[in-house]
């Protein structure tokens, strides 16, 4: 067997299941998903033990899996598969403790975690899901300021926080948080004025 050839077949299938999701196929997407999941699970051995490759394949899967169980409103199914993709995402964190994409995947799948406990009444496990990947975003800023990717996320969490800050009642830690979205979504529009998705995120933040 090929790893090369066969990780390519498993995006082939991921892309599949990206494009019929985009479509409203979900039912199709799962399938094309699962298959590309069950690559990666049998690709996984066929790497060395300090190789990343199949612990970001094995999250990729899991992401995808988990965002078709959240559209089809399985929660239960979608916070087993984004549960999943942390698990792959710590191990990953262990083996590459200072590189920034695994660091940044951690936070993505933080951010998921977070967003189906808030979706199923655990405001506490949103926050604290939500406060670690703002961590991890603040570090990784730290280390690119001007990294516009890293920043937007960086606004994303401010403005999860600042959500549930409001659903707290806390309207004092809702405000710094959303200054805080603010401050970095006018930083982004600021280095570039014509970009299209910073100038969504700045509205989203003043409209908060």
């Amino acid at each position: 067997d090929d790893p090369v050839r066969d990780r390519l077949r498993m995006r082939a299938n991921n892309g599949a299941g990206d494009t019929l999701k985009d479509m409203g196929d979900l039912a199709g997407a799962k399938l094309y998903f699962e298959v590309g999941l069950a690559e990666a699970r049998r690709l996984q051995p066929k790497y060395g033990v300090a190789n990343t490759i199949p612990f970001e394949d094995l999250a990729v899967s899991y992401d995808r899996l988990g965002n078709v169980a959240l559209l089809q409103g399985d929660l239960a199914e979608a916070g087993k598969f984004f549960g999943l993709a942390l698990d792959v995402s710590d191990e990953f964190v262990k083996l590459a403790p200072k590189n920034p994409n695994v660091l940044r995947d951690k936070a993505t799948s933080l951010d998921w975690v977070g967003d189906v406990a808030r979706l199923r009444g655990d405001p506490d496990g949103a926050t604290r899901h939500y406060e670690e990947s703002l961590q991890l975003r603040l570090q990784l800023v730290e280390l690119d300021p001007e990294g516009s990717r890293l920043v937007r996320d960086l606004v994303v969490s401010h403005v999860k926080l600042g959500d549930r800050a409001l659903e707290d009642g806390d309207s004092r830690d809702a405000t710094l948080h959303f200054r805080s979205a603010m401050k970095e979504a006018e930083r982004l529009v600021a280095a570039d004025p014509g970009n299209v998705a910073f100038q969504v995120d700045l509205t989203v933040c003043q409209n908060r």
